[in-house]
């Protein structure tokens, strides 16, 4: 009876996303015709020379997309003077590539961050589809429920995994706050994973990026790397526990490069001097 239960309640959420968010699935972005590789980094909100290298080896890959895994900017100084830093530090890199933003908790009620990403006022979600990939952007600041009064977001999320295009060979989902982490921020901060553990598994995501802690971490979870990429140029943060899910904890400024080659997803984790800190396959099995 509890399972019944279980699946008809699913069917009622699925129901109701597809008439709340028929028609608002993705946020249309022009796509960069070029296929460079696709970076993911964050944590940027102080040390602004350590960014500047980050940024200057990033460049250094020629890379189409650049995601931001949240924190941006905060320091001693004004938030303006912080954003400033932040658009001179990135602007080659924005101008070359397509820059996608994630909300992280420095990012909350922050006017300079909707100044600087326009489109992230209405809704601090979304999806776009770059190299076969689909990737997927929440909002860790903002709830995401499921159970018998769903959240906005969570209804968005299962709308847009049930519509995901059929030539589409990886799913790739990133937000600021991780549900694994052995940093000093505690484990699942925000009460994600009894929410999304469930629908990572169910819809077969391939790999979950995330911020916050600054260090590099590797987890394995029910067969899903969950990748903490939070050395963007903030103060790194040391390990403070023994996870059974962590497989590599790093102490490092880096960022993550991903490739798609032969129907594989290979995501190599770089520092500052391109040396190779981690590698990452994931074979699309139909």
């Amino acid at each position: 009876m509890r399972s019944f239960k279980k699946y008809f309640a699913l069917i009622i959420v699925l129901f109701l996303s597809s008439i709340i968010f028929s028609d608002t699935t993705q946020i249309e972005f022009e796509s960069n015709p070029e296929r460079g590789p696709i970076v993911i980094y964050g944590d940027t909100r102080s040390n602004h020379e350590i960014h500047r290298s980050v940024v200057a080896t990033i460049e250094s890959v020629n890379p189409s997309v650049v995601f931001h895994t949240g924190d941006i900017a905060r320091g001693s100084s004004t938030e303006e003077e912080q954003y400033e830093i932040f658009r001179e530090i990135t602007m080659n890199l924005r101008n070359s590539s397509e820059f996608f933003p994630v909300k992280g908790n420095h990012e909350v009620n922050s006017e300079c961050f909707i100044e600087t990403f326009p489109f992230m006022e209405a809704q601090a979600w979304y999806s776009v589809d770059r190299n076969d990939i689909h990737f997927i952007v929440l909002d860790s600041t903002t709830d995401i429920i499921g159970g018998e009064e769903p959240s906005e977001q969570y209804l968005w999320l299962l709308h847009d995994l049930e519509n995901i295009r059929g030539d589409i060979l990886f799913t790739v989902v990133i937000f600021h706050h991780p549900i694994f982490t052995t940093g000093p921020h505690p484990q699942d901060e925000q009460n994600l994973g009894e929410t999304l553990l469930p629908v990572f598994s169910d819809y077969g995501i391939d790999i979950v990026f995330t911020g916050h802690n600054h260090s590099y971490e590797k987890s394995l979870y029910n067969g899903i790397y969950h990748i903490v990429a939070a050395g963007g140029g903030a103060t790194l943060y040391e390990q403070m526990r023994e996870s059974r899910y962590s497989q590599l904890f790093l102490l490092e400024h880096h960022f993550c490069r991903l490739t798609v080659q032969d129907d594989q997803l290979i995501v190599d984790v770089l520092n500052t001097e391109l040396q190779n800190l981690d590698q990452i396959v994931i074979s699309n099995e139909e």
